[in-house]
């Protein structure tokens, strides 16, 4: 099954029905996270969601009584949220809303020993448990908690995504031009884009977003 396509950081209505007639999956809109320069108000995320049944509303270190109340007032397909809610939390999160529940889990750029594959199976079953649909795998950078343009140890995310017990993103990094070698190395569910499509930060390119849809499309 072909890789399906997450183009993340849509500030616009024109740029989301940009990235879903090139064959978007999945549109990601940062909501309401003011250190980044994707971010957008939860009106401007509503609007564009009016307009595609594909966003996927990115929330940082948001309690779930927050979370539950952006998704009533936005109505998106998918919730990645991220930040120390317990699984109790991302359980009530689920019943409360009925998005499709998107979960990070960050690994560095280089092999770290201390990370274990086994751990990290056993901890994503539990976030199976409580309701998370899918993961997104991103590069650890000190200070950061996503958005960080620098691609994860490829390694490590193959083994984890053949571990895995729910479909697994890849994200950090990718671009038009690496796009099919991360496929063949890592073997994702899909691949999660934002800086790699973009004229500017929060301004998407139409030639880039073409450029990687027609190199995952063709991947073997």
């Amino acid at each position: 099954m072909r890789p399906k396509i997450k183009i993340c950081g849509i500030t616009n209505a024109c740029d989301a029905v940009l990235a879903e007639r090139s064959g978007a999956d999945y549109l990601g809109l940062v909501c309401e996270i003011y250190c980044s320069p994707r971010c957008i108000r939860r009106e401007v995320a509503a609007a564009i969601t009016k307009l595609t049944q594909i966003p996927v509303i990115l929330l940082i270190d948001k309690p779930a009584s927050e979370v539950v109340n952006i998704a009533q007032d936005v109505r998106p397909h998918g919730l990645q949220i991220i930040g120390p809610l317990t699984l109790d939390e991302i359980a009530t999160v689920k019943r409360l809303t009925a998005c499709s529940l998107w979960h990070p889990i960050r690994i560095p750029v280089r092999s770290h020993d201390s990370l274990s594959v086994s751990e990290i199976g056993q901890h994503m079953e539990s976030l199976k448990s409580a309701g998370v649909d899918v993961i997104i795998l991103d590069t650890l950078v000190e200070g950061y908690k996503g958005g960080t343009g620098k691609t994860c140890d490829w390694n490590l995310a193959a083994q984890i995504v053949a571990a895995s017990p729910l479909p697994v993103f890849l994200a950090g990094g990718i671009t038009p031009e690496n796009a099919a070698q991360s496929i063949a190395l890592v073997h994702p569910a899909g691949l999660d884009v934002s800086s790699g499509v973009e004229i500017q930060p929060g301004i998407k390119h139409p030639g880039k977003i073409e450029h990687l849809v027609t190199t995952v499309r063709s991947t073997p």
